[in-house]
C-alpha cells in the first residue's frame, strides 16, 4: 500500500511523491500499545478514567488551537474545516478523533461497570 502526496514548489510545478508503507504496521503499533497499557489497569484501575479524559482534553486543546487560527482572521462563526489551512484542518480532525476515542472509552467503562 502507498500514500500519494502532491506538492508544488515555488514556481508552481507539481511533484507527485509516493510513500510505501505496510498497513499492518499500524495494527502492530496498536497491539504494542495495548500490551503496555492493559496490564497496567490491573494494578492501577484509575487509568480507566484518567486515560479517556486525557484524550478528551487533548482533543479540546487541538480544537481550540485550530479555531484560534480562524479567530485571528476575523472569522467568528464557522462550522467544519473548510476555511482553515491544511495544517489546522488536520489538527481540527485529529481533535475530533481524540474526543471521539475518549468518549468511546468512557462509555465502554460505564457499560462494563454497570450493576445489574
Amino acid at each position: 500500500m502507498s500514500v500519494w502526496i502532491n506538492r508544488k514548489d515555488r514556481n508552481g510545478k507539481s511533484y507527485l511523491r509516493q510513500i510505501d508503507f505496510d498497513p499492518l504496521i499500524m495494527i502492530a503499533v496498536i497491539g504494542i500499545l495495548a500490551a503496555i497499557i492493559i496490564p497496567q489497569v490491573k494494578f492501577y484501575p484509575s487509568l480507566l478514567l484518567i486515560l479517556p479524559f486525557t484524550c478528551i482534553i487533548i482533543g479540546l486543546v487541538l480544537l481550540s488551537v485550530s479555531k484560534i487560527s480562524l479567530y485571528r482572521k476575523g472569522i467568528w462563526f464557522s462550522f467544519g474545516s473548510k476555511l482553515m489551512t491544511k495544517g489546522y484542518a488536520s489538527l481540527y480532525k485529529l481533535g475530533y478523533l481524540f474526543i471521539f476515542t475518549g468518549m468511546l472509552v468512557v462509555l465502554m467503562v460505564l457499560a462494563g461497570t454497570r450493576v445489574r
